[in-house]
């Protein structure tokens, strides 16, 4: 289903799956956008090139359809 807030770095575009919206940051990640990398099954990394330290944080495949709006 389609998100409802407006995402962040999204462009004035719109998705219709956390999938898609994932990709779209994924291929803004080298403007240092901020992107969600698949790390294990249903578990995400956050991956920021503005030399975060420490361990990345890291969100189930649940909580970013939450955090984006997203039903599935």
């Amino acid at each position: 289903m389609t998100q409802n807030p407006p995402l962040p770095f999204a462009q004035g575009r719109t998705f219709d799956s956390l999938d898609a919206y994932l990709a779209h940051l994924e291929s803004r990640g080298a403007a240092d956008v901020p992107w969600y990398r698949l790390v294990g099954p249903d578990l995400y990394e956050l991956v920021s090139g503005r030399g975060r330290r420490g361990v990345p944080p890291r969100y189930s495949r649940a909580a970013l359809l939450e955090r984006f709006g997203f039903t599935e």
